[in-house]
Parts: structure tokens; C-alpha cells; sequence
């Protein structure tokens, strides 16, 4: 009896371990099977991530070719306007480049291409020249009491716009300060002195400005000084002050001559202007004589705005191209891709 007990208890027992032995075994099986799991779940994610990483980069990147491919046809445009006689010598915004036009489709997605005649605003640029003839203080006055002769300073000119826009005349001097070469301060202006103990500190540039966005480094310049500045002034690689006649703004008119007010610029602005010669124009608003060294009649630069989307990717690039005036050949003088678009299309839906 004892043998027999001694027996049954060794089989429970054996039976017993076994059944542990294949719990064991199971709960590996289990563990090595959701760590099998995990793994593949975390590969699909990461393939999946790859995958849709390498859609987004490549919708970009063909969003991109496409902005640059309407940038090529805008230069085309440009040169096709050149090379039409009866447009060749001048601009107007009556040409086909500053019509408005409507985004088009493109496979997978739409383009939408807007020029700005860089002629119709003023250059900031021609600062960097300012004070070469006369005594600016003393022309400043004089224009300021509307008596200002033909030629006056661009320094002059800038500040009359400031005026006109409600604006602090001092920002003037602070521009010219930070466009020219020398390091003296100019009225109240503001050079390295100024700006290094800002924070952080950095010098004045002392060069043109190859963007107008670079004006908010500019001492007195804050944003709502920039909102309302920006859309009226440009800065062209050049020291030149040349505004085109058939598309100047009504503010960048009036700053050219103390003798234009808004009675008699208002009218001629919102006029179809169609001039060949500056002679011209001036025949037709004698106001305009003493402006006469500033103006024209043919633009040589341009902005040309693209926005390109292609599968939810979008591209907004903002070219600036030079029209050689003598031979028509376009040159490129920058791209920006990191300018917000707006859109100056409105299109009219009729009600059912």
C-alpha cells in the first residue's frame, strides 16, 4: 500500500511538472509571438510613415518644378511683350503681363502666375545716391512748402511720401543711413552705434537692399510702419529713382513733386494711361514738370508671383526678373520661396 501511494504521488507529480512545462512553453510561444507582433506593427507604421514622408517630399518637389515652369513661361511672356512693336516702348497696365489671371489646372493640381511692374513703386535704393546734389535739409523745406525745383533729392521724395502715408519722417534718414556705403548718421538717423546695442545687436548694411523685407531691420520700422510702407516702395539693384508714368501708385506720384496733390493726381491715376514719352504725360498734367527726372515711360524690372499645388503640396515663389530694354533678354535676379501669395484675382459668380 505504501509502494502504491509512493507510486500514484510520483505520476501526479511528473504529470504536474509537465503541465508546468507546457504552460511555460505556451506562455513563451505567446510572449515571443506578440513580440513578433509588435515588431511588424512597428515596421508597417514606419513603412507607412516612409512612405507617406516620400509622397509628401516628392508632391513638393514637383510642385516646385511646376513653379519654375511658369516662371520660365512669364519670361517668355515678358520677352513676347518686348518684342511686340507696338508695346515695345513702353508699359502699361493695359498689357497682357498686369491682367489679372485665373489659376488654371494642371494635372493634379492648378497654377496661378501674377506679374508687379517694380517701376510703379519707389526704390528705396535711390537713397543710397541721396544728398549728391544740393543741400537736402534745405530742399526739404522748400518741397515741404511746395517749392521744391525739378530734380529734387530722392531723400526729399522719400520723406514726402512718409508724410503722405502718415508716417514718421525720420524712418527716412534711417533707410538712407542703412542703403549707403558711409557710416556717418544722417539727421535722425541711426548707424552701427544704434543697432549694436540692440538685442540682439547687428550693424547696418551699409548696401542696397536686395529685398524690401530687409526694411524691418531698419531703426523705427516696426510692423505696422512695414504694412503700410511695403506695398508702396521696392528695392531694385540700383540707385536710380525711375517711375514708370502708365502704372505709378497715387501716393509714389504725389511724393515726386509738391505741386501734385490728390485733385489733380487722383484723376489722372484713375485715367487709362497710354503714354509713349514722358513729354507727354506732362502735356497733359502740368504738375507733372517738375517730376519729369524721375519718371518713365518702359519698366525694366519685375516681380513675378507663382503658386503651384499639386496634390495638397503647394509651392508660392516669387521671382524677380530683369528686361533688358535694349535686346529684350530677361535676366534673373532672385527667387524667394518663402513669400506668402495674394491673390489679386476676383472672379464674379451669378447667381442661378
Amino acid at each position: 500500500m505504501t509502494f502504491q501511494r509512493r507510486t500514484m504521488a510520483s505520476g501526479i507529480g511528473r504529470h504536474s511538472r509537465a503541465r508546468r512545462i507546457c504552460g511555460v512553453a505556451l506562455v513563451s510561444i505567446l510572449f515571443v509571438v506578440a513580440l513578433i507582433s509588435a515588431i511588424a506593427y512597428q515596421l508597417m507604421q514606419q513603412q507607412s510613415l516612409t512612405i507617406a514622408q516620400s509622397r509628401v517630399a516628392f508632391n513638393g518637389s514637383q510642385a516646385r518644378h511646376f513653379a519654375i515652369g511658369a516662371e520660365a513661361f512669364a519670361r517668355q511672356a515678358l520677352y513676347e511683350d518686348w518684342n511686340n512693336g507696338a508695346t515695345k516702348s513702353k508699359d502699361t497696365l493695359a498689357e497682357i503681363w498686369a491682367q489679372p489671371l485665373a489659376p488654371f489646372e494642371i494635372e493634379g493640381g492648378f497654377l496661378e502666375v501674377q506679374f508687379t511692374d517694380l517701376h510703379r513703386c519707389f526704390n528705396v535704393n535711390s537713397l543710397a545716391s541721396a544728398g549728391a546734389h544740393g543741400n537736402g535739409d534745405e530742399e526739404d523745406e522748400e518741397f515741404s512748402r511746395g517749392e521744391s525745383p525739378a530734380g529734387a533729392d530722392p531723400l526729399v521724395r522719400f520723406k514726402a511720401l512718409l508724410r503722405y502715408l502718415a508716417l514718421d519722417e525720420a524712418i527716412a534718414d534711417a533707410v538712407k543711413d542703412w542703403v549707403d556705403a558711409d557710416d556717418e548718421v544722417t539727421g535722425f538717423g541711426a548707424e552701427d552705434s544704434e543697432y549694436l546695442i540692440a538685442q540682439p545687436s547687428y550693424r547696418a548694411a551699409n548696401t542696397l537692399l536686395t529685398d524690401i523685407g530687409e526694411l524691418r531691420a531698419v531703426q523705427g520700422v516696426t510692423d505696422e510702419v512695414y504694412a503700410a510702407l511695403a506695398q508702396h516702395v521696392c528695392a531694385l539693384p540700383e540707385s536710380e529713382l525711375a517711375v514708370n508714368i502708365n502704372t505709378v501708385s497715387l501716393p509714389v506720384l504725389m511724393s515726386l513733386s509738391p505741386a501734385l496733390t490728390e485733385a489733380n493726381v487722383e484723376p489722372f491715376v484713375n485715367s487709362e494711361r497710354d503714354f509713349s514719352d514722358v513729354a507727354t504725360a506732362a502735356s497733359e498734367l502740368a504738375e507733372l514738370a517738375a517730376a519729369t527726372d524721375a519718371l518713365t515711360v518702359v519698366s525694366e524690372y519685375f516681380a513675378l508671383d507663382v503658386r503651384a499645388d499639386f496634390e495638397g503640396a503647394r509651392v508660392e515663389l516669387r521671382s524677380i526678373l530683369a528686361r533688358d530694354p535694349g535686346d529684350g533678354r530677361i535676366r534673373l535676379i532672385s527667387r524667394d520661396f518663402g513669400r506668402r501669395f495674394y491673390t489679386r484675382f476676383q472672379a464674379e459668380i451669378e447667381e442661378a
